[in-house]
């Protein structure tokens, strides 16, 4: 069976597509828009306490074996 007119998978995939880059300049927008303590905590703090605490576990407190 056929599929029904105006239904293809090229068409699904340029909406999902279109959808997607939406999605992403919206989020840019609010980043962009947002206050610069925001911008610090999301790119500088959070990434610094979570290698902290990897680099933590994978040293001083033995959780990863030597090989």
């Amino acid at each position: 069976m056929a599929a029904p007119a105006g239904c293809s998978s090229r068409g699904f995939a340029r909406a999902a597509l279109s959808y997607f880059a939406h999605r992403c300049g919206r989020l840019y927008d609010s980043f962009y828009n947002s206050q610069i303590s925001t911008k610090f905590v999301f790119c500088c703090a959070f990434p610094a306490a979570v290698f902290a605490l990897r680099y933590r576990a994978d040293t001083k407190l033995g959780y990863v074996r030597p090989l």
